[in-house]
């Protein structure tokens, strides 16, 4: 594959939507199949492409829901993301904001560090499967009090052929030493219907998490999410960008006082690749 069309293959992979970090409205995939990277060179021989990109997703999110967390309204948010992926590696940095519209509460703030490491396993059938564990440190301030919460996690993803579709889908374990809680959850985003309007992309994405907490050594059920996402890509100008409008129903056995156990989340965003670059044949990065 050309050094052209390999870019646009992978800008085209890194603007759908999310595996298996748990379902946050504006998690957008950072999967990329390693033999997408493996090309051929002029003399014939194979070698490992490197490749470099920073995204950046801005829009708005009113009843914004991660786990526990429940906001009373709105915020407009931006996240920056950068991933760098050499050899079966993945090394991503990422830093979102949150403007509430409410002036109760403060801008909250999240840094991630993430390092992932690609793997191919086999289906019941033989088959290869693309594969991921990735290992995050997450700081956060999640109530804008300035007191910073401390989180790893570690997740599993798998990349499953479903008739002619692609299911990516994990498990993601993670643990807030803070407060001694443990969350362990089932995820996974697949394309529901695709079309082709006006030379631009239009698809229905479906996503879909539940699991379990233990709190305060309290094991119980966890929250459950439905996750409906309408993406149109943006003109070839704005190549690796899109729009983004989603629609998330939840359900949570124990909200935060003062809320209802059912709930939506409704998110607006736009999501464009401000920079990438494929390094090719590449350079010995590491093993």
């Amino acid at each position: 594959m050309n050094r052209p069309l390999l870019l646009a293959v992978l800008l085209s992979i890194s603007s759908t939507d999310a595996i298996a970090q748990e379902l946050e409205v504006f998690e957008l995939s950072d999967f990329v199949d390693p033999r997408l990277l493996v090309v051929e060179t002029e003399s014939g021989t194979t070698d490992q492409a490197s490749f470099f990109t920073t995204r950046i997703s801005a829009g708005l999110v009113d009843h914004y829901q991660r786990r526990n967390e429940i906001a009373d309204s709105g915020a407009h948010f931006a996240r920056l993301a950068t991933g760098l992926y050499f050899r079966r590696n993945q090394i991503g940095v990422k830093l979102t904001g949150l403007d509430p519209w409410s002036s109760e509460y403060k801008d909250v703030g999240d840094v991630r560090l993430q390092f992932g490491r690609y793997f191919m396993s086999e289906d019941p059938l033989g088959n290869e499967i693309p594969s991921r564990a990735l290992l995050s440190l997450r700081s956060s301030d999640s109530t804008g009090s300035g007191e910073r919460d401390y989180e790893v996690s570690l997740a599993l993803d798998l990349e499953l052929p479903v008739k002619d579709r692609k299911v990516i889908g994990g498990y993601v374990y993670s643990y807030v030493p803070e407060h001694g809680d443990h969350y362990l959850s089932y995820v996974y985003r697949a394309t529901a219907s695709k079309w082709t309007v006006v030379d631009r992309e239009l698809r229905v994405d479906v996503g879909l998490g539940f699991g379990g907490e233990q709190i305060s050594g309290d094991t119980r059920w966890g929250h459950s999410r439905l996750e409906l996402s309408l993406v149109r890509t943006l003109p070839r100008f704005l190549e690796g960008s899109s729009i983004h409008l989603v629609f998330a129903p939840y359900y949570h056995p124990h909200p935060p006082p003062g809320r209802e156990s059912f709930g939506q989340e409704i998110g607006f965003f736009v999501d464009s690749a401000i920079f990438s670059r494929l390094m090719y044949p590449s350079r010995p990065l590491g093993p």
